[in-house]
């Protein structure tokens, strides 16, 4: 992964970050394998395979990009009854069919934006009623992209320590009955 732009012009630095958040997702999910990306490091989480947060960050993307941006009408799978839908979605389907759709959303989305200058303003508001620049778009993509992934990166992590200390736990509860033994 590299996150070198291939010049230092604010939209080449801008698109090379989102790129490398991006891959480095991508990465993070794929370097799991398809079993352990499909499975969810902590009972009480069952959203947050690799999968569905990858799924996950396709809509957002598309939410942004699509939506708000050019204001084309909203198909993310999300809805009022079922706001989780699309972490739903991604934690069934195949990884690799995951992985292709985000990728190919990456690469068709960027070229629809190459030619947009970054000044130029959502066709939809934000809810507080502003309309921001492409460059905040890409700023806040790049943004949710790397907090999400320190997310999934975290449940996993403590999902493990997790693991650890219940194995010292029962460890020291085996150790302590086999001295009662004796």
């Amino acid at each position: 992964l590299d996150d070198t732009p291939a010049d230092w012009r604010e939209r080449a630095t801008l698109v090379a970050m989102l790129d490398y958040a991006r891959a480095g997702a991508v990465e993070t999910a794929t370097a799991l394998g398809p079993a352990a990306s499909a499975t969810a490091p902590l009972a009480t989480s069952p959203l947050m395979t690799a999968g569905a947060v990858l799924n996950h960050l396709r809509w957002v993307d598309h939410w942004w990009i699509e939506h708000v941006f050019f204001g084309r009408p909203h198909q993310a799978p999300w809805t009022d009854d079922d706001p989780d839908r699309e972490f739903r979605l991604g934690a069934e389907l195949p990884l690799d069919e995951v992985v292709d759709g985000y990728v190919a959303q990456s690469e068709r989305l960027a070229a629809e934006l190459a030619p947009v200058g970054l000044d130029v303003t959502t066709a939809v508001p934000i809810s507080d009623g502003r309309h921001p620049t492409l460059r905040w778009v890409l700023l806040h993509l790049i943004e949710v992209v790397e907090i999400e992934m320190r997310i999934a990166e975290g449940v996993d992590e403590f999902a493990g320590l997790q693991a650890r200390h219940l194995r010292h736990h029962h460890g020291q509860q085996r150790i302590a009955r086999d001295v009662e033994r004796h």
